[in-house]
């Protein structure tokens, strides 16, 4: 009798012990839904940053990842890769674990079409990046850095070329002209109109140098944005330019 007592005193006990662990998984997985369901709020609301981490919490509580969570881990990583390159490996490996996972015959048609252009758009942007870095002929020329980053934002290349580009920005003479080619050359001419008209009438020393330092400051800021100066000169004292 007392040996029956104590095995159905260890069934019972067992039988706890099994209904504790199935309780313990199902509260993990209880909270991993609740996290999932803060990250797409946080994702609906642009706070990316928030949504990456909720959808981390999620996976740490169920000990792995599941194709809904990198759906929208992958559109998530995207759009912070958009502006900010390190997080480019970040969603490279979000989409090899995607498309790992995925069951392309069960999976919903559109969304994996979503996560494909995802995946093809940021393999055309890594190849366009690319081939304009080679294309750089002179690191020292601010208009083609200038171009490169303003054609490519948010590049690999970014930390290496910015504060290059920083740095000669720096170094250009402050004369407020403008950024665009078109607006320099409208801004070019008073200068050009002030040379004329001093150069046809008579002209102090101090008012011949102050005039050649500011054409030497317009010619510097033309080369390094790579205008043809002579011909600049050329073309207004024919008057081609215009206002």
């Amino acid at each position: 009798m007392s040996r029956n007592l104590s095995l159905v005193r260890v069934i019972v006990m067992a039988f706890c012990v099994v209904l504790s662990v199935g309780s313990h998984a199902q509260d993990k997985n209880t909270q991993a839904i609740v996290y999932y369901n803060k990250a797409e709020t946080a994702f609906n609301g642009a706070s990316y940053e928030d949504a990456l981490n909720y959808l981390t919490k999620a996976e740490d509580l169920l000990g792995a990842s599941n194709t809904k969570i990198l759906y929208l881990k992958v559109k998530t990583l995207d759009l912070l890769a958009k502006i900010d390159a390190s997080r480019i490996k970040e969603l490279q490996r979000a989409l090899a674990q995607f498309f790992q996972n995925v069951d392309q015959v069960s999976y919903p048609k559109d969304k994996y079409i979503e996560i494909t252009t995802i995946d093809v758009d940021l393999k055309d942007r890594l190849g366009s990046e690319n081939e304009d870095y080679k294309k750089i002929k002179d690191f020292n020329n601010i208009s083609e850095l200038e171009s490169y980053l303003t054609k490519h934002p948010a590049s690999k290349y970014d930390r290496q070329l910015r504060p290059k580009y920083d740095s000669l920005k720096q170094k250009q003479p402050t004369h407020g002209f403008s950024q665009g080619n078109d607006q320099w050359i409208n801004e070019f001419l008073p200068v050009y109109t002030e040379y004329m008209d001093k150069k046809k009438g008579k002209m102090s020393h101090s008012d011949r140098k102050e005039l050649y330092e500011k054409i030497r400051a317009v010619e510097a800021d033309a080369r390094s944005r790579g205008i043809d100066v002579k011909g600049l000169w050329m073309q207004s004292e024919q008057g081609g330019t215009k206002k």
